[in-house]
């Protein structure tokens, strides 16, 4: 009987620990020399724009802008893989960087411009292509594989892009309508692409606003902006963010990771700057409330999350004693880590285990 106590007290430890986990909280950590980073692999590499209009990759504490750094050339880096192949635009021409190796994706015949956003483990890069000079400008996104790249089209209208992409290869975006009054969201595959259209609040609207196919991860779950942030899955609409700090404007979702988290922005009117935010499970939590009081840090965006949970984005700081901010980009990592909570729980577990063993014995 005893050691049927004593194990269950150590499930209850285990539960705690977990617990501890549960009650969020981040710390910032500051990445040097980077205006704005853009994304982040599980490896923990953050890419985005740096210094000297130059694009860069950060690990641990050490950036490396991309080449060529002779400073003659403007880079910017959008996203990163698993392997850490990097993609973004060089030079006006969306641009692969993998290892030593530069590669030049082009543009769509009849365009001027490009700039690659999304890179898969597989090689497949997505993005669009520009004609023209801006507000006169017209987009059409493509897919690019081996060399090849291939016009994903629009709905009748003259513009589309391409967001994002997984390792299935899907891709998801937004494209005009023949009126050119609004966009709907898209899926691609193999070639087809498929209106993923209104959400189900909007399909008899007789004047609804567009719809945004956001990110997709690799469940082929789609995070859609129509009114509001939604998951779509296989036709199936699911609404999550039904209401998100009540005086906010908008809501702007930017991205989702494997696991389902979503990270995003509060809008607010006039003066009240915009906040952060991370949806988890059904519970929103404010990102400016889990970093620590005295980080010095002011979060304003987010752009991409891990399967870790670790954060990237823009925001200002001030150091230890100065009165002016500056604006940097950090990276934000849960406090604990996830694999130290589960690394201490089954430490819990089997020391609990060993115990009743020896008592049985």
């Amino acid at each position: 009987m005893f050691s049927r106590y004593l194990y269950m007290t150590f499930i209850l430890l285990f539960v705690c620990c977990a617990t501890a986990y549960a009650e969020l909280q981040y710390q910032v950590i500051a990445i040097d020399e980077a205006i704005q980073a853009f994304d982040i692999n599980n490896a923990g590499q953050v890419v985005g724009f740096g210094q000297y209009s130059r694009g860069f990759v950060w690990q641990d504490g050490i950036i490396n802008h991309l080449e060529p750094v002779d400073g003659s050339h403007y880079s910017s880096a959008y996203n990163i893989n698993e392997y850490g192949q990097i993609v973004g635009r060089l030079d006006g021409h969306a641009t692969l960087w993998s290892g030593d190796t530069i590669t030049d994706i082009g543009v769509l015949p009849g365009y001027s411009y490009s700039q690659a956003l999304d890179i898969n483990d597989n090689g497949q890069v997505i993005g669009h292509s520009t004609y023209g000079d801006y507000p006169y400008s017209t987009d059409r996104a493509f897919f690019w594989e081996n060399g090849v790249m291939q016009e994903i089209g629009t709905f009748g209208g003259a513009h589309s892009q391409a967001l994002a992409i997984n390792n299935k290869g899907q891709v998801v975006g937004w494209a005009d309508l023949q009126d050119q009054l609004r966009a709907h969201a898209f899926i691609w595959e193999n070639g087809v692409m498929t209106e993923i259209g209104l959400s189900p609040e909007y399909q008899s609207d007789p004047d609804p606003p567009g719809s945004r196919a956001l990110d997709i991860n690799d469940k082929g779950q789609v995070l859609v902006g129509n009114g509001g942030t939604w998951i779509w899955e296989n036709g199936n609409w699911t609404k999550i963010l039904a209401e998100y700090m009540p005086e906010a404007s908008y809501i702007r979702s930017r991205a989702m990771n494997n696991v389902g988290d979503i990270i995003g922005l509060a809008i607010f009117e006039e003066d009240t700057p915009s906040r952060p935010f991370l949806w988890r499970d059904g519970t929103i939590y404010d990102l400016s409330t889990l970093i620590p009081a005295d980080s010095n840090w002011r979060l304003r965006e987010v752009y991409a999350i891990n399967d870790y949970g670790w954060i990237v984005g823009t925001g200002s700081y001030k150091d230890d004693g100065d009165i002016n901010w500056k604006g940097g980009a950090f990276l934000l990592t849960p406090v604990p880590e996830p694999s130290s909570v589960l690394a201490l729980g089954l430490a819990v577990f089997g020391t609990g285990l060993g115990w009743v063993r020896r008592k049985k014995k």
